[in-house]
């Protein structure tokens, strides 16, 4: 019994503490958010592996995702295009529009180049009966072409389109001007 009364004796006291300095930004987080703070395993399951940041920058992005109203998923995917940047001041998503315009010109040329592969592949292998080993050679080639094609498409989209998709929701999601950077304080 007298073992017990210490026992809350104890976690009173520690509860009756001032807080350190190092603890006064949990306040603001919720359970869960500092366990991903805390913790980099949970974060890298939350948010992936590609934003290897220490304790700090992990809170800048929480406050970012708190500030913006922003998912994991949408932070997992910008994080992946590299388009979540540390600076001095903290977090920041750049989506540029001069990427978004490069994967644009990329797609101008890469949509037809892969539609045409496949409608000639398909011309082709109508003419099955016709075919000789240079006609064969084609289509495999072709099809190799398409395949890689296709890949491109989606490839230049998730990097350079979807990221400027993404931040331009955002803003237009929280009121912003379209040009508004999207920063969270440190």
């Amino acid at each position: 019994m007298y073992q017990d009364e210490r026992v809350v004796q104890l976690k009173e006291l520690i509860d009756s503490a001032p807080a350190t300095p190092e603890d006064e930004w949990q306040r603001e987080f919720t359970d869960e958010e500092v366990h991903l703070i805390r913790h980099e395993k949970a974060f890298d399951e939350a948010f992936g592996k590609h934003l290897d940041y220490p304790e700090r920058d992990r809170i800048a992005l929480i406050r970012l995702q708190k500030e913006f109203d922003l998912t994991q998923k949408r932070i997992k995917a910008l994080g992946h295009s590299g388009r979540i940047k540390r600076e001095k001041n903290g977090i920041a998503i750049k989506g540029t529009g001069l990427w978004a315009t490069i994967g644009l010109c990329f797609w101008s040329w890469l949509l037809p180049f892969a539609v045409l592969t496949v409608l000639w592949l398909d011309s082709q292998l109508k003419q099955l009966e016709l075919m000789n080993s240079t006609n064969f050679t084609m289509i495999i080639l072709t099809s190799v072409l398409s395949i890689l094609a296709w890949l491109a498409v989606f490839w230049v989209g998730t990097f350079f389109i979807r990221p400027w998709v993404l931040e331009k929701q955002t803003l237009k999601a929280n009121g912003l001007p379209w040009n508004t950077k999207i920063q969270g304080p440190r």
